[in-house]
Formats: structure tokens, sequence, C-alpha cells
């Protein structure tokens, strides 16, 4: 098995960089919330990624073929160390205010993740640009 990056690890690398992040995220009572800039709600990504790459099913919706992908591919890179799990999401509001699995810690506010589910991420900027530094001394090969 390749110890580098697949085809899919690259594509998500390279849209969680093009992307600002800073998600808004709402449950379905109503509670929304706006994730910080630089923190990534995989769900959005994957849906953003399937409908440029072709991973929508007939139906609009985001193929089982493609999830499981998007996953294996995330869970590699987290693997990796180059992009960071969060299970305690920083965010940049609320609204309405509510204080279920919201803590507040040095007067920034953070949900608590407690699902299993691989959902919010952060990139680890300073570990990308030196890897992919390293990449195009050695041709650019190992990395892309």
């Amino acid at each position: 098995m390749s110890r580098g990056l697949g085809g899919k690890q690259r594509a998500i690398l390279d849209a969680l960089e093009a992307r600002l992040g800073g998600d808004e995220i709402e449950d379905n009572r109503g509670y929304r919330a706006w994730l910080t800039f630089g923190t990534h709600d995989l769900r959005r990504v994957s849906r953003e990624m399937a409908k440029t790459m072709g991973g929508i099913s007939h139906c609009n919706y985001a193929s089982e073929s493609w999830k499981s992908s998007f996953s294996r591919a995330i869970a590699g890179l987290a693997k990796m160390r180059m992009i960071e799990i969060l299970w305690l999401v920083p965010l940049r509001g609320i609204e309405p205010e509510f204080e279920i699995q919201i803590t507040e810690l040095a007067s920034d506010l953070y949900l608590t993740w407690f699902s299993r589910q691989r959902r919010f991420v952060g990139i680890r900027q300073n570990f990308i640009t030196l890897n992919k530094a390293r990449a195009y001394e050695r041709g650019a090969s190992a990395l892309y």
C-alpha cells in the first residue's frame, strides 16, 4: 500500500485550502451556529466536492460509494495528521442563545461534539505548506 496521498486526499486538501471555512451549521430544532474561519464542516465540504467531482446520484444525493471513499480519505488524512479532527469546535456565534453542547472558555464559544462522526476539521496549515514545499523540491511527484 502506498504511503503517499491518494487522489481524493489531495482533492480534499486542495478544497480545504481553497475554502475560507466558517460554515453555518443548523439543527432540526432551529438552532444555528457559525464556525470560526479556518474550521470546516465536512458535510458541507463533501457535498461541494461531490457536486464538482460527479459524486451526486440521480436523486441529487451523494452516492454511497462517494460517502465511503470520502470517509476513508478523511480518516487517512487524520491519521497522517494533515488535518485535525475537532471535538471542541470554536464558534463565532450562535442563534438563538442555547446552553446545550456549548462551552465557554476564556470568553470564546465552543461546540462540544459528542458524536463518533468526524464532522468538523481544522487544516494544519504549517504542516501542509511544509510538505508541499518538500514535494516540489523532489519534483512534485511525492505529494501530487
